[in-house]
């Protein structure tokens, strides 16, 4: 069975390994707080979630991929971290007003190409071990792109891992990663841990926009 991890809070019994509440460091964003009720969801939730995986293990991608295609997700593929920072420099969470972005994005034949638009996406499934950019190196990144601003609102991002230790837990959670799951995946208990979570970045954006809107007009 895979066992989920999330940041310390009164409302997450279900699923955590037994670790100190004092452990994992709890993060500052709204998103790391995953409600105790996991979300039920639709087809058509599925099918409006943009997933990049990021695993430089050609079979482990595949078979996730698979696995959440034929769920109705859509998905793309890249094998390190610095190929998902690349990825994500072209998505909807890159900051266009700083110009257009020139990354070039190596494609693994998983992934599609979309033309020049920006890409949607919803959450990143980041293992923690890989060549050229380790997860930690990436999410550490990532939170620090949003904070210049490079990156508009929160990337939730989901730490894969077949060690999922204490140290290694905490050490994830204090790095940025707004869960940790061990593999093998189960995908009946994954995908409604990704909805919660995509759902709760939503809602804390929309608060956000509406509270930088009101500041605004005042």
């Amino acid at each position: 069975m895979a066992t989920t991890f999330f940041p310390p809070t009164a409302t997450t019994a279900p699923f955590a390994l037994p670790i100190p509440a004092s452990s994992p460091v709890p993060m500052s964003h709204p998103a790391s707080i995953i409600p105790q009720a996991l979300a039920s969801y639709t087809r058509s939730d599925l099918r409006n979630l943009y997933v990049l995986i990021v695993d430089d293990n050609i079979i482990n991608q595949r078979v996730l991929a698979h696995q959440l295609r034929s769920e109705g997700c859509v998905v793309d593929i890249v094998k390190n971290g610095h190929e998902a920072l690349q990825f994500l420099g072209r998505t909807t969470f890159a900051n266009r007003e700083n110009g257009e972005r020139s990354l070039s994005w190596p494609h693994n034949g998983d992934s599609v190409e979309r033309g020049g638009e920006a890409l949607p996406l919803s959450i990143v499934l980041l293992d923690l071990e890989m060549p050229v950019m380790d997860g930690y190196s990436c999410v550490k990144h990532i939170r620090r792109m949003e904070e210049e601003g490079e990156v508009v609102g929160h990337v939730p991002v989901i730490a894969v891992t077949a060690n999922a230790n204490a140290t290694k837990v905490n050490t994830a959670m204090e790095y940025g990663m707004d869960m940790v799951v061990r593999k093998p995946l189960k995908i009946p208990e994954l995908l409604p841990q990704m909805v919660s979570l995509v759902r709760r970045n939503s809602e804390a954006s929309t608060t956000s926009t509406s509270s930088d809107s009101t500041v605004t007009s005042q």
